[in-house]
């Protein structure tokens, strides 16, 4: 019996240093990203949501109001009132109240891979991980927000629709004059994972098979079990190469659990 097992760990970090005009801030699909000096590059840039506001009473003591001085009521998003011209909360909820609420880049990540041999039998595992990084769900945005005719999800039938409710999800809102389905945290979702990757079943023949000098006879599952808290298809994912739209999920088809049989034999 022989065992074997292997297991790296990494991380890497980045920081924007200068640029020229102090900051950047790139528009996306249905949001912003930033790079600032002494922030990680392309961060998202959005307001912090707190939930919603359950009654009139509430709204109205939280006294808030969008650019455009509509004051927000029972039903609407709360979000944080952060900063004004001069720097202080002035209770409108505007460009001075965005902050980064996330980045694509992960804390650590790596692997951990098994080998048991036992005889002619040979049973290998492959595991990945990656822990802190965090996932846009444009696909949740677009079937939550509740603005226009197009489908939404089940998940809307627990938006707020009366006085007093309790929930995490505004009220529908026809061309959502208020912003409640604004750019914030509450599309912002933890993209940590941990994924069996692959694991392999295989039976050595090292003497001559038929006609074979040796023969290797297998059973493989690829990507059987994804641990995680994400709502989307899929906390892996590629949508481009370009570095802007890392971690940014637009509802590509996810990696495909597959199951293999095979045989290999040696001439």
């Amino acid at each position: 019996f022989k065992f074997d097992i292997g297991f790296n760990i990494a991380q890497y970090k980045n920081q924007v240093l200068s640029i020229k005009g102090g900051s950047l801030v790139t528009e996306i699909e249905g949001g912003e990203i930033l790079s600032h000096p002494g922030d990680p590059v392309n961060s998202y840039f959005g307001y912090v949501y707190e939930g919603v506001f359950s009654s009139g009473t509430e709204a109205n003591e939280a006294g808030l109001v969008n650019n455009i001085g509509m004051p927000f009521k029972a039903g609407d998003a709360k979000f944080s009132d952060i900063s004004g011209p001069d720097g202080k909360p002035d209770h409108v909820i505007n460009e001075f109240d965005k902050t980064i609420i996330g980045s694509p880049n992960p804390d650590f990540y790596g692997g951990l891979e098994l080998v048991a041999m036992y005889k002619r039998w040979t049973l290998s595992a492959n595991m990945q991980f990656n822990i802190g990084n965090e996932i846009y769900n444009y696909t949740r945005y677009q079937t939550e927000q509740m603005t226009g005719l197009h489908n939404q999800s089940t998940s809307v039938l627990n938006r707020w629709q009366y006085e007093g409710q309790v929930t995490e999800i505004p009220r529908a809102s026809w061309n959502d004059p208020l912003g409640n389905s604004s750019f914030s945290s509450r599309w912002i979702e933890d993209g940590s994972f941990i994924r069996i990757k692959n694991i392999t079943l295989a039976y050595s023949v090292n003497e001559k098979f038929l006609v074979f000098k040796s023969a290797r006879i297998f059973a493989t599952a690829i990507n059987l079990f994804t641990f995680t808290d994400y709502l989307g298809y899929d906390p892996e994912f590629s949508y481009s190469y370009d570095q802007l739209l890392l971690g940014i999920d637009y509802g590509m088809v996810p990696q495909s659990r597959t199951f293999m049989i095979g045989v290999k034999f040696g001439i």
